[in-house]
């Protein structure tokens, strides 16, 4: 049985208790199968535009400091990113037998200090959602990909 570690570092709470309910559906689901860790980066506040540059560059040096260099795979969670159909996003779980960390930014997004590292940048779409929705769609993707590398029945 695949036993893997999965760390997600990001900017924000899930406040919203129907998505945090879901979140926590699929760490659960996920139990058997990865060693989860969500790190969580407190969000950082702003009032105007001046503000969010800042604000992002804040979060970006606690995101930095949560990041160990010795991990083997790094994804950064960014609509600009590389779009996987699951099947192929099962490949890159496989991929990453010591170990995956995925970045997921805030509010405003990721500053330019995260997206310029040489990470793999992952779209989950081009369209943008929230820092919440963004990480319980990553978790049905990870539980999905865990899925279909065991072979069981849950993706058609």
């Amino acid at each position: 049985m695949m036993h893997m570690n999965v760390k997600i570092v990001a900017v924000g709470k899930i406040k919203n208790k129907f998505l945090k309910s879901i979140s926590e559906d699929y760490q659960k689901r996920l139990s058997p199968f990865v060693k989860l860790k969500i790190d969580e980066i407190e969000a950082e506040s702003f009032h105007d535009n001046g503000d969010k540059i800042r604000v992002k560059v804040v979060e970006a040096d606690k995101l930095l400091g949560r990041i160990k260099k010795v991990e083997n795979k790094i994804m950064i969670l960014d609509e600009r990113g590389v779009e996987f159909t699951s099947d192929d996003f099962a490949k890159e779980l496989m991929g990453a037998d010591k170990g995956l960390t995925f970045i997921i930014g805030g509010t405003l997004g990721l500053a330019e200090s995260i997206l310029s590292l040489p990470y793999k940048k992952v779209a989950l779409s081009k369209m943008t959602f929230t820092h919440e929705m963004a990480r319980v769609f990553l978790l049905e993707q990870i539980y999905r990909g865990i899925t279909i590398i065991q072979g069981k029945n849950y993706h058609y």
